[in-house]
């Protein structure tokens, strides 16, 4: 019982009971591990709380079960999921937020095994080989995904010409409440973008483009801005440099006052 506990409440009690337990299996139970240096058994909290206990990952030898969420901004410690994920126990996550890191990609599929909740900040995922995990790969390892956010400041090597096109055959986004994607580049097609707003009516999109795209690539992107505007009860927010003011306010504010 004490090597392989059903729950984390369970091996909770059991620690509490007699601390033998703890000395056959060292397990650390706690909802959200915050930064790179705070971790808290409040999943309430928000990471700047009397309640959470400052860490150094290199120091800890028990493992960790977290059951709420990972939120990692590391900006001097690109591979610290890495290292966490090397002392996790367990995982039941339904938020990964990762910042500024560089991750193997069978780490991330594990970590993110049962989020619902997702936040990519320049962070790179990446194959044993060194190569760069597509986009739709990406989502397509989140099961559970119901709020998608990647936001890199080089999407080229992960966001292709078909990449639109592979994610709407994707069967786990039918779920997907939000999605929201920045420095789109020009290789991604407007018919793609078209068909994937079209197949996610209900779910709340925001998709801002790359600064470097053509005055030919812009116009297409009105068209589709007409589309968008055109159905009234669509949460779609398409932003690019130089687009018209009017009709940006309009989608600007279906998308964030729809709801009020």
């Amino acid at each position: 019982m004490a090597k392989n506990p059903s729950t984390s409440k369970c091996y909770s009690k059991l620690i509490r009971s007699c601390k033998y337990f703890f000395e056959k299996n060292p397990v650390v139970v706690a909802a959200d591990l915050y930064c790179e240096t705070k971790i808290c058994s409040n999943k309430d909290c928000d990471g700047d709380e009397k309640c959470c206990i400052s860490i150094d990952i290199n120091k800890v030898t028990s493992k960790i079960w977290l059951t709420a969420g990972l939120i990692l901004n590391c900006e001097h410690v690109s591979n610290y999921a890495s290292l966490l994920y090397q002392k996790l126990y367990r995982y039941e996550m339904v938020r990964l937020d990762l910042c500024n890191q560089h991750i193997i990609y069978d780490e991330f599929k594990h970590l993110a095994s049962c989020a619902k909740s997702i936040l990519l900040i320049n962070v790179q995922i990446t194959y044993n080989d060194g190569s760069v995990v597509t986009l739709e790969t990406i989502l397509g390892s989140i099961p559970n995904v119901e709020n998608f956010q990647y936001h890199s400041e080089d999407n080229r090597a992960v966001i292709t010409s078909s990449t639109f096109a592979n994610i709407l055959k994707l069967k786990n986004l039918n779920d997907l409440n939000s999605f929201h994607l920045s420095n789109i580049v020009e290789t991604v097609t407007v018919k793609s973008l078209s068909m994937f707003l079209e197949n996610h009516k209900g779910t709340k999109i925001y998709l801002e483009f790359d600064d470097s795209i053509s005055e030919e690539y812009k116009l297409q992107l009105d068209s589709l801005v007409n589309t968008v505007i055109e159905c009234e009860t669509a949460q779609h927010f398409i932003v690019y440099d130089g687009q018209d003011d009017d009709k940006y306010e309009i989608m600007d504010d279906r998308y964030y006052n729809f709801d009020e």
